[in-house]
């Protein structure tokens, strides 16, 4: 079971969403969220979710992905105008801005502890399913390791 405390990806997506914050004020306020669940209705404005253990649920009870990485997922969710689809290549050119971002700021600072983005993969993309109800969703999954653990594979 995942303590909110002292689990490192719950640590690790509160840090990153402190720093999506940050840099993106006044775009979007990102939440960390366990699920990135939300009704139709609550996505007029744009919902940022940052899900420790990856964008699905299930990855958060799959001890066995690997002892060295962790995995945070950045979810965008937004209602859209099915009959335009400027509103979700707005949403869409804000998700590579902060992918960009993100490239950019592979550090991650827990206290004394020190981590790094070592992959980033947009997944999934946007749905054609869902962006038939209206519903646009588009999400990051991070894969993210403790510096410790990157030195340790250095064979110098």
């Amino acid at each position: 079971m995942i303590d909110e405390l002292d689990d490192i990806p719950v640590q690790l997506a509160d840090q990153i969403a402190v720093s999506l914050n940050a840099q993106f004020a006044g775009e979007f306020s990102a939440v960390r969220s366990f699920i990135p669940e939300h009704e139709l209705q609550q996505l007029a404005a744009l919902k940022v979710s940052i899900i420790p253990g990856g964008l699905e649920a299930s990855e958060l009870l799959d001890d066995d992905f690997t002892q060295d990485d962790n995995q945070v997922g950045v979810a965008f969710q937004k209602r859209v105008n099915r009959s335009s689809d400027e509103e979700a290549r707005e949403v869409l050119r804000l998700v590579r801005r902060v992918r960009k971002w993100i490239s950019r700021n592979r550090l991650i600072e827990i206290g004394d502890e020190q981590f790094a983005i070592i992959d980033m993969r947009q997944e999934p993309y946007v749905d054609a399913e869902l962006l038939e109800s209206g519903h646009l969703f588009s999400g990051l999954v991070l894969t993210i390791r403790h510096l410790e653990d990157l030195s340790e594979d250095d064979p110098a």
